[in-house]
């Protein structure tokens, strides 16, 4: 466990895929690194996973914590606070398909 998230297999490892369009960049492939939250990949995974909670019409208020992890495409391990006042620790991913899929979510209580 690194900083409190957990990271499990399902988190880390999956295909390859090209990532056109990414502003977000590692010097090293499979380290952790912190992001600035107001980066536009860490916003655009934000805002998906907080629509992927589907908690009745709450959408993202504010990105508390981002990291990102390169492995041949992009995990985002985020906290995030919803417009209904709950806080998230989520696991968004960029897939293959150069789609967002949420791995992991957990509600801060």
């Amino acid at each position: 466990m690194r900083g409190g998230w957990p990271l499990t297999a399902l988190s880390v490892v999956w295909l390859a895929a090209p990532l056109a369009g990414c502003d977000d960049s590692s010097d090293e492939i499979g380290g952790i690194e912190t992001v600035s939250a107001d980066s536009e990949m860490v916003l655009e995974a934000a805002r998906f996973a907080a629509g992927a909670l589907d908690r009745d019409g709450a959408s993202l208020a504010r990105v508390i914590r981002a990291e990102h992890q390169v492995i041949a495409g992009l995990a985002y391990y985020l906290e995030i606070e919803l417009t209904d006042g709950t806080r998230w620790e989520v696991t968004a991913l960029y897939n293959t398909e150069a789609e967002w899929e949420l791995k992991e979510s957990r509600e801060i209580t």
